[in-house]
């Protein structure tokens, strides 16, 4: 994906799209390949590299409403790019469409 691209996983309960983004995200490890971040392996089983999750500036949104009810939406949204300490202005720009 290239910056600024929005991409969906689809596919039926149980095909593997979590597990997918928590290999993405380096919450869960892979048992064979690589996965790579502007072509440098964030992880690869060939050269026995796994770059923590913190390391990796990667961010889920999940698909449940309730993920924290006490916010609006738009706070939802903004609030990997909150703990990441990106300024309100900042926010509030990136989260434009």
């Amino acid at each position: 994906l290239k910056e600024g691209e929005f991409f969906a996983l689809l596919g039926p309960s149980g095909c593997g799209k979590t597990t997918t983004l928590r290999a993405i995200a380096g919450l869960e490890k892979i048992d064979v390949g690589k996965i790579l971040f502007d072509d440098e392996p964030v992880t690869s089983t060939e050269a026995n590299i796994h770059m923590s999750p913190a390391d990796r500036d990667v961010a889920m949104v999940f698909q449940s409403y309730a993920i924290y009810p006490h916010m609006s939406v738009f706070d939802n949204i903004a609030f990997p790019l909150k703990i990441k300490g990106t300024k309100k202005r900042e926010e509030k720009r990136s989260l434009r469409f």
